[in-house]
């Protein structure tokens, strides 16, 4: 079974444009307005007052004052449930704090959106239990360790379509699509991937994989590293895979 559907004969525009602009939303720090989207996503700006408004009413978004958006409650309910109904992050948490304190690294969990990961965890040596959570980020794929492991699941023909239609959001290196499918078939042959330059590696968490977890440096990590690293890194993903596998059949 491929890991990314098929283009549908006929994709309802409205609700990728809608999902699109709730991603801006939520990712802002700030109240975002229609004219400032429009602009960025190339669309009419009449559309995107639609579209918010739309959200808005439905509590994924929130008008201020200013009519400007800002995330809605909705999108709060929406994370919570998601995350308890996967069981990603719960069953993590306790394997990603020891990994932490093993390891002296940073410590990252995520998941691939289209060309983007967005960061579940994220947490320093040193910091206290559950101190990572809610620093969300979104990274290009294309250069993130975690992005390339994720990414390294699809065919080379999948990748090369993802990325047609989807804009890579740029981090670091320029995006070059030969160099990404070459980077994919090292992480495919090794069984771990790593972030441009060398400052992260990571592995999969679950078969598929939903998540990847990662091991991270401000400094470049030296090559005769890696191999302890991945050893770790899989010794946890194991044991967050089998934790999710456990509260799984707890809840049937």
């Amino acid at each position: 079974m491929a890991l990314i559907e098929k283009k549908p004969a006929q994709p309802n525009q409205s609700i990728i444009d809608g999902l699109m602009l709730l991603q801006a939303v939520a990712a802002s720090k700030t109240p975002v307005g229609c004219t400032q989207l429009a602009r960025e996503y190339g669309l009419d700006v009449t559309r995107v007052n639609r579209i918010l408004g739309t959200l808005a009413y439905a509590g994924m978004a929130q008008r201020t004052q200013s009519r400007k958006y800002l995330a809605g409650p909705g999108i709060h309910v929406l994370a919570a449930m998601s995350l308890k109904g996967s069981q990603l992050l719960g069953s993590a948490m306790p394997h990603l704090q020891e990994l932490s304190e093993s390891s002296g690294m940073v410590v990252t969990l995520g998941v691939l959106w289209r060309t983007q990961v967005a960061v579940l965890y994220h947490q320093s040596p040193g910091e206290p239990a559950g101190a990572g959570i809610g620093r969300g980020k979104l990274y290009g794929a294309h250069v993130a360790g975690i992005g390339r492991m994720m990414l390294s699941r699809y065919t080379d023909a999948e990748v090369r379509n993802l990325y047609a239609d989807c804009d890579p959001l740029e981090d670091g290196p320029a995006f070059d699509i030969k160099e990404l499918l070459a980077a994919l078939k090292t992480v495919r042959d090794q069984g771990h991937a790593v972030g441009e330059p060398l400052r992260s590696v990571a592995v999969p968490i679950g078969s598929p994989a939903v998540a990847a977890v990662a091991l991270g440096s401000r400094k470049a990590i030296a090559a005769r590293r890696v191999p302890a690293l991945v050893g770790k890194l899989n010794a946890a993903a194991e044991a967050i895979t089998e934790a999710m596998a456990a509260g799984a059949a707890a809840t049937r």
